[in-house]
């Protein structure tokens, strides 16, 4: 096989039997998963499963916690040190809320000693969010007049949570920002926003390891003028970031890139390929070695798919895909992934219509070079 491949998926393991929206994955290690998502009434579950360095999925799912019993839309699951977990959602009323929790080697779930963390009756849609340095983490989201906002948190190693001194950013008038951030170097983070009159924005700013803003543009870039939405934004290498977004004007998905220079600043687009006609939905991109990714997305038939493609330093996107994959043939729900051991990999996703959207998950692999494997499994140490 060659770098990149991919296999079929296995059987399905179903975690989740009456509703399972908007899973969001995490691999805690030790073969535990950990998920995620806005299950019966609305309310915000968390559950763990097994899965093998081989892939092979445990037959039902491990442990439950309920941490949400009003609202919890558009979680976003981290782990924060080693068994500690913070998921980030739109609470009761749409308040941004996050809580933290654990989950020991076995899977075992427990309710963390901290109080849930919100900013009182502020808004708080689409929340995305990421790490800093030590304790601090930064979340992107978009406040009650359509602005893009960065706040800092810090989630100690037990759980607790505070705010930290730094006023929240504003970055700049927008309309249904719907924001990304992530990592690039150094202290330079790069979020993707859907700006005014359909500009939609790249831009790049500075966060030091106490949680504070420089509340400077480094870089900005204008990727699309004509819609978009959904984003993934990602680093590769120090020099270059890219997003992955749905463009909702045609109907269209695409892959972007963008070099960064020194500070922070941005290039124009120096790449793109469409992913494909028609709607997709929430894609999800992560490096897998080197150039080589992969991503997951629910496509305009309502299948959900995996693709691989390279992508350069320089921010050259292959002219094919690498391996496609079809996860699920019908209703196969906005997936996440995550990297088990070795080749493997997780996804779950929402199957079904209506009432019953049962939460199922497949292990599938895609071939990574040795050495690769040796750096996942590294980072999990």
């Amino acid at each position: 096989m060659a770098f990149g491949d991919i296999g079929a998926a296995s059987d399905p393991l179903i975690w989740e039997a009456v509703n399972a929206e908007q899973p969001s994955l995490v691999y805690r290690g030790f073969n535990i998963c950990v998920v995620t998502y806005k299950g019966v009434d609305g309310h915000g579950w968390v559950k763990t499963f097994a899965c093998s360095d081989a892939g092979v999925l445990g037959d039902a799912f491990i442990d439950s916690l309920e941490f949400e019993d009003t609202n919890c839309e558009h979680n976003t699951l981290i782990q924060v040190d080693g068994s500690v977990f913070a998921v980030v959602y739109q609470g009761d009323g749409n308040v941004l809320t996050v809580k933290t929790f654990s989950v020991d080697s076995e899977g075992e779930i427990s309710a963390s000693a901290s109080d849930p963390f919100t900013w009182l009756d502020a808004v708080g849609y689409d929340p995305d969010i990421c790490h800093v340095d030590g304790y601090v983490y930064v979340i992107a989201f978009t406040n009650n007049a359509n602005d893009p906002v960065l706040t800092t948190i810090e989630i100690d190693g037990g759980g607790l949570i505070s705010h930290t001194t730094t006023p929240d950013y504003v970055l700049g008038a927008a309309s249904g920002a719907d924001p990304a951030i992530c990592h690039i170097k150094e202290f330079y983070f790069a979020i993707a926003a859907n700006y005014d009159e359909d500009n939609h924005r790249m831009i790049t700013t500075g966060i030091d390891e106490y949680g504070e803003f420089d509340e400077l543009w480094h870089g900005a870039c204008v990727f699309d003028d004509a819609g978009g939405l959904q984003f993934d934004v990602f680093a590769h290498w120090p020099a270059m970031v890219a997003v992955i977004y749905y463009k909702d004007d045609d109907a269209t998905a695409w892959i972007k890139t963008m070099q960064v220079g020194a500070m922070g600043a941005l290039s124009g687009v120096i790449d793109s390929k469409q992913v494909g006609d028609g709607t997709i939905i929430h894609p999800q991109i992560i490096k897998i070695f080197d150039d080589i990714f992969v991503f997951v997305y629910q496509d305009a038939g309502g299948a959900g798919q995996i693709k691989s493609i390279e992508i350069g330093g320089a921010g050259e996107i292959g002219e094919n895909w690498l391996d496609e994959e079809e996860i699920e043939a019908s209703l196969g729900g906005p997936p996440s992934i995550a990297h088990i051991a070795g080749d493997i990999y997780v996804v779950v996703y929402q199957k079904g219509a209506f009432a019953i959207k049962d939460g199922y998950a497949r292990s599938i692999g895609v071939e990574t070079p040795v050495v690769g494997r040796t750096q996942q499994l590294m980072g999990l140490l």
